[in-house]
């Protein structure tokens, strides 16, 4: 019997092979576009050294100094403790760090606020799904941070945002080592870490990311929902010996759920109770607002947004990209998509997804 899950919440928000000598002319180029701009935001970072106290322990008054310097407001403050300590740990170049922080909560803030010191290299960014590296872009632009997708540029800004599939090849990891050599790399953060474990046994690129581990730089592994099973089964995966590990609290208490168990057994008839449900929910929505739906199988969501004349998303989608806009920006209220779409997916006026 299929189930219906059904969980409807509101969110307030203000949301090709290259040789090492390729990788050393991209880096160049990235230095001169740098210095041919002047808008760039820029935290001074030059007291850090006297920040750091004997024991290595960045003070809260200096962090704080960074934030606001940051987000030109004297009066920021951070989102949680968790946040605050995060960004201790990482400007104390904790080697591995897990950071586990609500949906909302800025986990960007974080890698944000590193690109623009004055001091800061190259951060790079492991994405789930390149299809959404233009949230993380658009982030960065409003930042007035220099970013960009490697497999369309291929140069070292601040921020590199790459696919699972790009940074396990050979050429992205020369790419790597040779910003390595140059002292050109400050970390390598993996978003949604938790998808390392749960989405292995589709995108078998997961189990080759312990590649990574042979470059000796700080890691940070970012995730809301990061249980602990999910966690050292990443742990044994990647070979992460000493990671610690920062958690919050992730409960969310603006989403509600419902389970609704279908009347029917036949697939065609579950697919008209669908239908039911959201042309009775339709009128609580608004022209913006969208409805997921989450299928188990490629060949069921074919079947069951052929059904509601609706958009579809999976992994066989060529242009993914296409599909999300138009799920934004057109009349197309219902996208019935796998788990492909479940990572980093940021955009607020989802009020329906729906579990199939």
């Amino acid at each position: 019997m299929h189930k219906i899950s059904l969980s409807s919440f509101s969110i307030n928000q203000h949301t090709s092979t290259i040789s090492l000598q390729q990788s050393h002319k991209h880096a160049l180029s990235s230095s001169n576009y740098e210095a041919e701009s002047q808008s760039r935001k820029s935290v001074k970072l030059s007291n850090l050294q006297q920040a750091l106290s004997s024991n290595n322990n960045v003070s809260s008054d200096y962090l704080l100094a960074l934030l606001r310097e940051f987000l030109q407001d004297d009066f920021a403050m951070f989102k949680s403790e968790e946040q605050k300590e995060a960004l201790k740990l990482i400007l104390q170049k904790t080697s591995c760090l897990t950071v586990i922080l609500a949906t909302s909560s800025d986990k960007s803030f974080l890698y944000l606020l590193l690109a623009s010191l004055s001091t800061a290299e190259t951060t790079i960014i492991i994405v789930s799904l390149i299809a959404l590296k233009s949230d993380f872009l658009q982030k960065a632009k409003e930042m007035k941070i220099f970013a960009s997708i490697y497999e369309e540029k291929k140069f070292a800004d601040k921020l590199v945002l790459v696919s699972i599939e790009t940074a396990v090849s050979l050429s992205f990891q020369l790419f790597l080592m040779f910003l390595h050599a140059e002292n050109k790399l400050d970390r390598i953060i993996f978003d949604e870490c938790h998808l390392i474990v749960t989405a292995a046994n589709y995108k078998h690129s997961m189990h080759s990311l312990k590649k990574l581990q042979l470059i000796i730089i700080q890691f940070i592994f970012l995730s809301a929902t990061l249980s602990v099973s999910v966690l050292q089964e990443m742990n044994k995966m990647l070979f992460l010996l000493n990671n610690i590990v920062l958690q919050a609290l992730t409960a969310r208490h603006n989403i509600a759920y419902s389970v609704k168990c279908m009347t029917f057994s036949l697939l065609e008839n579950q697919f008209s109770e669908v239908l039911d449900f959201l042309i009775e929910e339709k009128n609580q929505y608004t022209k913006e607002d969208r409805v997921l739906i989450y299928v188990m199988s490629i060949k069921l969501t074919n079947e069951l947004s052929k059904f509601l004349n609706c958009l579809v998303l999976h992994q066989d989608v060529k242009d993914k990209e296409s599909v999300i806009t138009k799920f934004r920006s057109q009349n197309s209220t219902v996208l019935v998509c796998t788990s492909v779409l479940s990572a980093d997916f940021d955009y607020s006026s989802v009020q329906a997804v729906i579990h199939f």
